[in-house]
């Protein structure tokens, strides 16, 4: 989600939410008056990915884009999932001229992703709106890394709030020092502090007077999740408050934590990928960046579906697991044409069920690279054309 593109009310999303769907989850609330505190002053902030040591290697929230390649005449594609009508429905809440400058004039949802990527954690991490994940979350962090064995390098567990864009003083470090804004004739130029400042206070403002903001507890500005091998704290995977609770909004985290364990082991996946150069792989037929994303993304659909299986089955009920296998459904995109393409929801979930069909096979745990084997040699049966 490197740029928000503003369509009436709709975002696409880093996650691959395909947003700008008619359908909701929720009856239309009565608009809300814009708040008095939107920005007076056209600005045009970008994110300056130079000053974000290791953007390169960043997963699940990609920087750029691709020509169009993937025939989408080959492959089915629900444009409207749960999960992507669920965050329509809440930013239809959002007053629309509030929306515009938090996106377009802000650039808020980029200063929530900073904030995770370069100063969490800072102190003791919150998973959630008010907390209720922070008990699973870790543990769902130590039994993957556990679970393959992956000791070295640490991999930390981040949170991603929006609640955090009220604090100015935060704020304006990373306005100062990630972005820059553009002169009258389109070229970048550095943010001063006393810009910097003055950004973070209209941000502030903004959300404490925009009521469906809730104090930035809103999936505009934490409906993602990624993998970092390096950044400026160490080898981390951040997990949104928006993410979390997108699922359980659906009803896919009422299952044991299942839907969140899915995610992170997903961004685990991706871990294991840096660490046995997985992303160098030569992909078959593969010539443009969506391809080569839509492979190492299937990749760790299956890592998180074998581990699901591995250590669930058993111990939850067979159709739990597949209630949570549903995530990736939710999660997929029909965006053929963007490098960030994760693939179909039917392509995630036949990725998620490979994994879970060899978990569930018995014998010993399977290592990382014997896993890895086994998914490329089933990958050309995962992407197959399914549009008859």
């Amino acid at each position: 989600m490197s740029k928000h593109l503003i369509a009436g009310v709709c975002l696409m999303v880093s996650l691959g939410i395909a947003g700008c769907q008619d359908q909701s989850t929720e009856p239309a609330s009565q608009p809300e008056v814009p708040s008095t505190a939107l920005a007076t002053t056209a600005h045009h902030l970008r994110l300056n990915p130079a000053a974000l040591r290791g953007s390169a290697q960043l997963r699940d929230r990609i920087l750029g884009g691709s020509e169009h390649v993937i025939d989408p005449e080959a492959y089915k594609c629900r444009q409207s999932t749960r999960v992507g009508n669920w965050f329509n429905s809440q930013l239809n809440r959002i007053p629309q001229p509030v929306l515009v400058s938090l996106v377009n004039e802000l650039a808020a949802p980029d200063v929530a992703f900073v904030d995770a990527y370069v100063l969490e954690p800072l102190g003791p991490q919150e998973f959630g709106y008010t907390g209720e994940f922070n008990t699973s979350m870790p543990a769902i962090a130590t039994s993957v890394k556990g679970f393959w064995n992956f000791t070295s390098p640490d991999v930390l567990l981040a949170t991603m709030k929006g609640s955090y864009l009220t604090q100015v003083n935060r704020v304006t470090f990373i306005y100062e020092n990630f972005f820059s804004d553009t002169d009258e004739d389109g070229n970048p130029i550095p943010v001063s502090h006393e810009q910097a400042v003055a950004l973070a206070n209209q941000l502030h403002d903004l959300i404490a007077n925009t009521r469906s903001l809730n104090g930035g507890d809103h999936p505009l500005f934490s409906f993602n999740a990624f993998a970092i091998p390096q950044a400026f704290t160490g080898p981390k995977i951040a997990m949104g408050d928006g993410v979390m609770e997108g699922l359980a909004a659906v009803g896919l985290g009422n299952i044991a934590a299942l839907a969140n364990q899915a995610v992170y082991a997903h961004e685990f996946g991706h871990q294991i990928q840096f660490e046995n150069d997985y992303f160098a792989d030569a992909v078959p037929g593969a010539t443009t960046q969506a391809e080569l994303t839509r492979y190492t993304e299937l990749m760790a659909d299956a890592y998180s579906g074998y581990y699901l299986a591995h250590q669930n089955l058993g111990k939850t009920d067979k159709q739990q697991i597949r209630d949570a296998e549903r995530a990736f459904f939710n999660l997929g995109d029909c965006a053929f044409d963007n490098g960030g393409h994760h693939g179909t929801p039917n392509q995630r979930q036949a990725a998620v069920d490979f994994g879970m069909e060899v978990g569930s096979r018995p014998g010993a745990t399977l290592t990382q690279q014997q896993f890895h084997d086994l998914f490329v040699a089933q990958y050309p049966r995962i992407i197959a054309p399914d549009k008859k």
